[in-house]
């Protein structure tokens, strides 16, 4: 877990880098947000900036503590220690999903996750049948729907233990918030677990040499031409008179989808039931988790802020 001592030394360092960068950073829709939402948020990924710069502009707005999850790879030397110490978490990381769950519960930090699980350049996101896909590797696939299951998977549980703590007596409640290492039901019973769509739209896009990207050729070796090429790119987004819109777009309330008629029998109120989607998390309810899944990314891309280049774009198109 990241020490206060390290949070306020990271927003610190922050707070210095947005003085010193020419980007004109706007945050919109922030009153869509409020105190009784355990957020996880679902954002486009087009830079590495977006790890980094959106948990402090969030963070600037909600006054919570902004956790993330962050490629694998990432998690390297000094860069490393900096994201763990900003309460980013490895995608790889072993205890991710308990994590996330537990503080969906308790409501003490939102999340930020990249559903494109990856920086998406080309902006083809759609396939000819009208799907959601992006490229990735040497192939396309569809975006991830952890978050969706995440979410859908923290509501299951606050109606649980709602459901232990109107019992008679309250049997098994007492099991079920030290399986979440809650103090209380009451803080959790409190919130609802919302996801709420968040696009980046960079304006206007360039890509050519600069500071970043000289001081990596000078201290790094064997630089990919791609990675040369996202240098430019983030570089320059850095380095010059660029307008980052952040938009959040509207809640989803997950628990409308457990509510549908289908998951009756399995949100109904037995003293044992909490165990059953433990034995199969991916399976009991996989198509409200598609549903939310589909429902976040169009809104992702609906919220585009639009400017002169993609107007430009379709005429040139």
């Amino acid at each position: 877990m990241p020490s206060t001592v390290a949070l306020t030394l990271s927003k610190w360092v922050l707070d210095l880098a947005t003085r010193l960068i020419k980007a004109n950073v706007r945050l919109h829709n922030t009153e869509r947000l409020t105190d009784d939402m355990a957020v996880v948020f679902v954002v486009n990924h087009f830079t590495r900036l977006e790890t980094v710069l959106l948990p402090y502009v969030l963070h600037q707005h909600t006054g919570k503590e902004i956790w993330a999850l962050a490629a694998a790879e990432l998690f390297v030397g000094r860069i490393g220690e900096f994201l763990e110490s900003t309460g980013t978490v490895s995608t790889r990381d072993p205890d991710r999903d308990t994590r996330i769950v537990r503080s969906l519960l308790n409501g003490e930090h939102p999340w930020m996750i990249f559903p494109e699980g990856a920086m998406i350049k080309d902006k083809h996101v759609v396939n000819a049948r009208g799907e959601f896909e992006v490229y990735s590797g040497n192939g396309r696939r569809p975006p991830h729907t952890g978050p969706a299951a995440l979410a859908l998977r923290a509501e299951f549980y606050r109606h649980k233990i709602g459901c232990l703590h109107a019992r008679p007596g309250q049997q098994g409640l007492a099991q079920a918030l030290e399986k979440f290492a809650l103090d209380a039901a009451e803080p959790a019973l409190a919130k609802r677990t919302v996801i709420v769509p968040v696009n980046v739209t960079y304006y206007p896009m360039r890509a050519h040499e600069n500071l970043l990207r000289r001081i990596a050729e000078r201290y790094a070796d064997n630089l990919t031409p791609r990675a040369l090429e996202e240098l430019s790119v983030e570089g320059t987004t850095l380095a010059e008179d660029t307008d980052i819109d952040v938009t959040l777009g509207d809640p989803i309330d997950v628990r409308t989808y457990l509510n549908a008629p289908e998951y009756a029998a399995m949100m109904a109120c037995g003293l044992n039931d909490m165990d059953d989607l433990e034995r199969d998390p991916k399976s009991l309810f996989q198509e409200a988790v598609q549903q939310v899944a589909r429902r976040y990314m169009t809104a992702i891309y609906r919220l585009t802020t639009l400017n002169l280049d993609h107007v430009l774009a379709a005429i040139l198109r």
